[in-house]
Parts: C-alpha cells; structure tokens; sequence
C-alpha cells in the first residue's frame, strides 16, 4: 500500500459515507423521475433550483491550554464548543446564483451580524437572509425553510417567469430540489404551492447526486485567512477600518 498506492495511515476526520446496496437503481429511478417532471411540463432550467447547506466555523472549540508541565489531565474550557452558523447557498440549472440565506443560533436578530458590520449592507443589498433560529441549534428550523423559500426562492421564480415572457405563469412548473433531512421532509414549507414541485436527493445519496453548491464557498473560506478573520468580525459585530 506504501509503495505502489502511496497510502499511509491517517487520521479520520468523517464518518464514511453509508450507501444502500442498490444505489444505483435509486440514483437511476431519481434520474427518471426529474427527467420526467422536466419534460413532460416543460420546465426551463432558470426554474429549477437547487438548495444545499453548509455548516459555516468561525471559532472552533479549544484543543489547548496553558497548564503546568508534566502533568497528565489538562481541562479545557469550552473543548467540545464551537461558533458556527449554517449558510444555505442556492443555484439554478441555468446558473444563476440566488441570495444566501444565514441562519445564526439565538433568539432574536441581536445574534445575527450587526447592521454596521463589514458588508452588511452590501449583503441585504443583494437579498441576503440573516436570520436567528430561535432554536437551541443554529440549524435550519421549519419557519427558516419557510421564510428562504417566500422570501428568496418564490420571489426568483416569479421574476424569472416574467423574464421568460411566460403566457400563464400560474400554470408554468418550477422544480425546488433539496436534501432528505426530517426538516424538509414535512409539508414542505407553505411555498410548494400549485404549481411548485419539491424533490429531494435520495436518503444517504446526497454526496453522489447533489452537486455540492457549497464546496465553492466552503473551500474559500477555509483557506482564505484574511476572509475567516473578516467573517468572524461580521458575525461578532465588530465593524473594520
């Protein structure tokens, strides 16, 4: 394994992912089932849309501490904690980038960036949703998934349907396509209305059919420093000079 594969022994950083034993035959039948909605009601790629989230650190827990040497247990304050926030990017089969939704842990808007933080304005400028969850997670909720798809998607569609010079845009088709978590698995949200149709990637396929939107912005910011220290000054609400 050293020598012709080039492998060596390392560390774990992740779960493997666990797939069905007939993957194949339900990423095909998923496959099916969009090229179906697709054609049969002719739905254009500006209204096909696809959400995914990502889990966004920008202070990770302490692995660390200052303690006398030699000594054996070392404590730390806040080892299993992290500031984190979930950012939920989202794009069309046409290649159009929606605004970003930030959901952020706490109760009220004072968790969220502060309105003179580094390109807050910028940001609501560009429609950006940042909202609190009002939860104990900084996880999406059900009233966050309502408020991205009323606020952001539904919106999308509309303009986009116009632009298209669509005849009868309450008949025209829209695709939403989302990830199976118990979230969105509930009526989805009080925006599938009419003529909106909400598919999700298979459960425990996610990695092999979802196009991974995110990795862009995941990999910028994991290895840009200047844009970690500038986020993590966006979310405390320190504005820079």
């Amino acid at each position: 394994m050293v020598n012709n594969l080039g492998w060596s022994w390392r560390a774990t950083t992740r779960a493997a992912q666990k797939l069905p034993p007939d993957v194949d035959k339900i990423l095909e039948d998923a496959f099916l089932c969009e090229a179906y909605v697709v054609c049969n009601y002719a739905v254009p790629p500006e209204l096909w849309v696809n959400t995914d989230q990502t889990q966004t650190v920008y202070q990770h827990g302490n692995k660390g501490a200052w303690h006398q040497r030699g000594d054996k247990q070392v404590g730390a304050v806040g080892k299993d904690e992290k500031c984190a926030f979930t950012l939920v990017p989202l794009v069309s089969a046409s290649g159009d980038v929606l605004p970003f939704q930030a959901i952020f842990q706490g109760a009220t808007v004072a968790s969220c960036p502060h309105k003179e933080s580094l390109y807050y304005e910028e940001a609501i400028n560009l429609g950006f949703k940042l909202e609190p969850s009002k939860s104990s997670t900084y996880w999406s909720t059900l009233d966050t998934m309502r408020s991205l798809v009323n606020e952001i998607i539904a919106p999308y569609f509309e303009r986009k349907k116009r632009e298209l010079g669509i005849e009868c845009p309450e008949e025209q088709r829209s695709i939403w396509k989302i990830n199976c978590w118990s979230v969105h698995n509930r009526d989805p949200h009080g925006c599938i209305r009419g003529t909106g149709t909400c598919r999700f990637h298979p459960w425990e396929t996610c990695g092999l059919m979802d196009p991974r939107i995110q990795v862009p912005v995941s990999h910028r910011y994991s290895t840009d420093t200047g844009l970690c220290s500038g986020i993590f000054n966006y979310i405390r609400g320190y504005p820079q000079v």
